[in-house]
């Protein structure tokens, strides 16, 4: 699309050429709400020194526009999006206008790949319109309400046309408030208002002379017609009375209104909205509005949420002549009890003056030709005047170098309505931003990557400057206008380590968590909601907690209760096979029928207060755990000499050095010739303490950790050590590793299987405790005996050889569940 940028010294010519233009565009018939002679409004071009051409216009008067526009730079803009599955426009039996950022044409062989290629196949719309005379669908449009991003077709049942297709930015900003159309009052007595569209009274202009109206009423006394009539002075030195404003109502058959069509005459109310079709829902709240503008036609399209007498949404089509649509949203802009506003906001995708000043102001900025901009436009201090967020870079996330249109990877700056420029920040920014609207000032919550975590800067705009009220990790708008702060951190475990160099206990914190955290904002104000630790007492009196949450399942619990109703409980469960502490909490809310309603459960701790002091006895309780890994520094100092050797097996380079009998004290034969040789990159040598007998003493455990030919990651329990009266012993050798596999069990059962092609056999240990033996607990096998009619049948047998059913065999083998052996890397025994 080609936009001109004009010099100040043609613009009172070119604004002749367009009333000039206009005055041939004096009536509209019912095929007219296409005009091809169209203009961006007057308003727009001269604030931003920007126009459309005419487009199809008429020979003579393109001619004497490039006499006026000889001096006119041109700059090409390429589609801000990247449909994928577009097709050439002339072989395209589907249009499509894509007005994100400017007016581009697309074409699909149909809509169904239209709605594939962004993201809408097989999902319900948004919205539809039916005509209700007809009953035939004029409008349906589909909207991610997350991403504000749609798009829509609009149908011709009645003209025969070719239905089209839009795409859309969804708009969730405060300048709403400054649109008189959409704001304007609907209630019946402005329905039934005898002024124009725009508010004038001709009853009252001294312009209009031999004023006269006329008006018809149902049977029932509702307005059905209403025409004034008069002499329009400044329009002929003769009287010459011409219709100044014309309305006619329909009406149901239950009384309600349909619709009204509205007329005012163009020479006294202006071309803008001279024609008005309106159409009303059961409830007689405006549905749907088609209004005659210069360049062509508006339409508005007012959607309720519920039984809302307001809008909620809003979409507007501008023809253009091509759909030219904007998504307006109130849902999440609605003002509370405090006039408080809150949303997203939709980028302006153009080349304005603000990305101009930008542009010129920071010429050392390479800025290429694929460089896109986004201006986050407002008056962000309420003085009148508007100011700029501008964002310039590439679609791609930083991170990962790949392109994506849901992040801006590039420069953040500010202009001020003077058009001073301040640079911000260098970083990767999210596409739509949020704002906060209060006391007639914006904040903008500017979302950004730093590295892999996400981060928000708050700005607003004090004496025409932008300041920035706050900083941290990701903020965002809930949906009732709270500000919730994410707090990560790693808190979801806590480990205690024996350290190899100096024999010492050390503890650490390890498990990347995210917490949400909530803040009010008020009149300028950020603060956190307030919150205390209570008793479970407390917490029942309140509400009984579900059976759900079981208290006595863990070794420390804590409730934390926010004065939002939400309830927080941090919970501690010590593991004693791998020496941790793992936390989690749960979120709890108080709904409607005052009972705690589960929001969430993750790992990590919650906090009683983000800012400010927070506390938690069971933190400075942990004596029992330190004891217990004590116990555990005595154990890993009594497998020393264990650990030792099979880490320098483990070491040692086969291809080249062989290995002799006095350096296999523990490791057998097994071990070394099928994990020791050949490729290590994909194993893991690793090892546990576990006390497996109950008598105090754990015994060790040496695994192999791998991934196999189809990378699905296997764990090979390898060796079973334990030591009675200072003498350590390998419960079970690993010569017959190749043929049998073990694993534990719950109960600390040892488990000890063979399966080959027609056979299988599975034994159960305990360990004997003070004695280092094992006792055999339990077997059961099977044996492939033939097939019958293309099945296969088994014979299953119990430990006596004793022959047991199917089920008898599947109810010893679930008495043993398999369980999760934590292991751990051996490395750093070597002294």
């Amino acid at each position: 699309m080609i936009k001109l940028r004009l010099k100040k010294a043609g613009m009172c010519f070119l604004l002749i050429a367009i009333a000039l233009l206009c005055a041939f565009v004096g009536w509209r018939g019912e095929a007219a709400y296409r005009v091809s002679h169209s203009f961006e409004k007057f308003s727009y071009a001269m604030m931003d020194n920007l126009i459309k051409p005419a487009l199809e216009i008429s020979m003579e008067l393109e001619e004497y526009l490039e006499t006026l526009l000889s001096d006119v730079e041109e700059t090409v803009t390429e589609p801000v999006a990247s449909p994928k599955l577009n097709i050439d426009l002339e072989e395209a039996d589907f249009l499509v206008t894509d007005s994100r950022g400017g007016e581009y044409s697309l074409g699909y062989p149909d809509k169904e790949t239209f709605l594939r290629d962004f993201g809408f196949e097989g999902k319900e719309p948004f919205y539809q319109y039916v005509e209700e005379t007809s009953g035939e669908l004029q409008m349906e449009f589909f909207y991610d309400e997350n991403t504000a991003k749609g798009c829509g077709i609009r149908y011709y049942p009645e003209e025969g046309w070719q239905a089209q297709g839009f795409v859309f930015n969804g708009s969730m900003i405060p300048s709403y408030r400054e649109d008189e159309h959409l704001l304007r009052d609907r209630n019946k007595e402005a329905i039934y208002s005898k002024l124009t569209y725009d508010g004038y009274d001709p009853s009252q202009d001294e312009c209009i002379e031999e004023f006269e109206e006329k008006t018809e009423y149902t049977a029932d006394g509702k307005m059905k017609h209403y025409i004034a009539t008069g002499w329009i002075t400044y329009m002929s030195d003769e009287p010459d009375i011409s219709t100044i404003v014309e309305m006619g109502f329909v009406y149901r058959e239950d009384g309600s209104l349909q619709s009204k069509d509205s007329h005012h005459n163009q020479a006294y109310g202006g071309t803008w909205y001279s024609s008005v079709h309106s159409f009303y829902d059961s409830r007689e709240r405006l549905v749907f509005e088609d209004c005659y503008i210069t360049h062509g036609s508006m339409e508005y399209y007012y959607i309720y949420d519920g039984e809302e007498e307001e809008p909620s949404y809003y979409l507007v089509i501008d023809y253009n002549p091509s759909p030219y649509a904007e998504m307006i949203s109130y849902h999440d802009a609605v003002e509370d009890a405090d006039g408080k506003c809150y949303g997203k906001v939709g980028p302006d995708l153009s080349d304005n003056s603000y990305v101009r000043t930008v542009r010129k102001a920071n010429k050392d900025k390479k800025y290429s030709s694929d460089s896109v901009s986004h201006t986050y436009e407002m008056d962000y201090d309420g003085d009148g005047r508007r100011e700029a967020f501008v964002i310039i870079g590439e679609y791609r996330d930083g991170l990962s170098g790949e392109p994506t249109e849901d992040l801006i990877d590039g420069s953040a700056w500010f202009v001020d309505s003077e058009n001073n420029v301040m640079y911000l920040d260098t970083a990767t920014f999210r596409v739509y931003q949020e704002y906060l609207w209060q006391d007639g000032k914006v904040y903008l919550f500017l979302h950004h990557s730093v590295g892999l975590p996400w981060e928000t800067d708050i700005f607003t705009v004090e004496e025409n400057r932008a300041c920035k009220i706050f900083e941290g990790r990701s903020a965002f708008l809930s949906d009732n206008g709270q500000v919730i702060q994410v707090q990560d951190t790693y808190d979801s475990t806590y480990e205690y380590e024996i350290s190899h160099e100096n024999d010492e206990l050390e503890g650490f914190w390890y498990g990347h968590t995210w917490k949400r955290y909530t803040f009010m904002f008020e009149h300028g104000e950020w603060n956190e909601i307030p919150a205390r630790e209570i008793s479970r007492k407390q917490v029942d009196e309140i509400a009984q907690l579900p059976s759900e949450f079981d208290e006595s399942q863990y070794d420390g619990v804590q409730y934390i209760l926010r004065e939002n109703g939400e309830l927080d409980i941090n919970v501690a469960k010590e593991n004693e096979k791998f020496d941790i502490i793992d936390f989690s909490y749960f979120i709890y809310q108080l709904n409607d029928y005052m009972e705690w309603e589960l929001m969430d459960k993750a790992s990590g701790i919650y906090l009683i207060q983000l800012d400010g002091e927070s506390h938690w006895d069971y933190l400075s309780k942990i004596e029992n755990v330190e004891t217990k890994l004590q116990q555990r520094k005595r154990d890993v100092i009594l497998y020393q000499e264990v650990l030792e050797e099979f880490e320098r097996l483990w070491n040692t380079d086969y291809e080249k050095e062989s290995v002799a009998s006095e350096d296999t004290k523990y490791a057998g034969e097994y071990f070394i010739n099928a994990w020791c040789r050949g490729e290590k990159e994909n194993k893991q040598l690793c090892y546990n303490l576990q006390d497996l007998s109950g008598d105090g003493v754990c015994e060790l455990l040496i695994g192999i950790k791998y991934s196999s030919a189809y990378n699905e990651e296997m764990e090979v329990l390898q060796n079973i050590f334990t030591c009675q009266d200072g003498k350590i012993s390998n419960i079970f050798r690993d010569e017959n590793q190749g043929s049998q596999f073990w694993g534990l069990c719950e109960g600390n059962v040892i488990e000890v299987s063979r399966a080959v092609y027609g056979y299988g056999d599975y034994w159960y240990y305990a360990l004997r405790p003070g004695h280092g033996e094992v006792d055999l607990i339990d077997t059961v096998g099977y044996d492939f005996i033939g097939r019958e009619k293309g099945e296969e049948m088994y014979l299953y047998y119990d430990r006596m050889k004793n022959e047991i059913s199917e089920e008898e065999f599947e109810e010893v083998l679930s008495k043993y569940p398999n369980i999760e052996i934590w292991w751990k890397e051996l490395k750093g025994f070597i002294k």
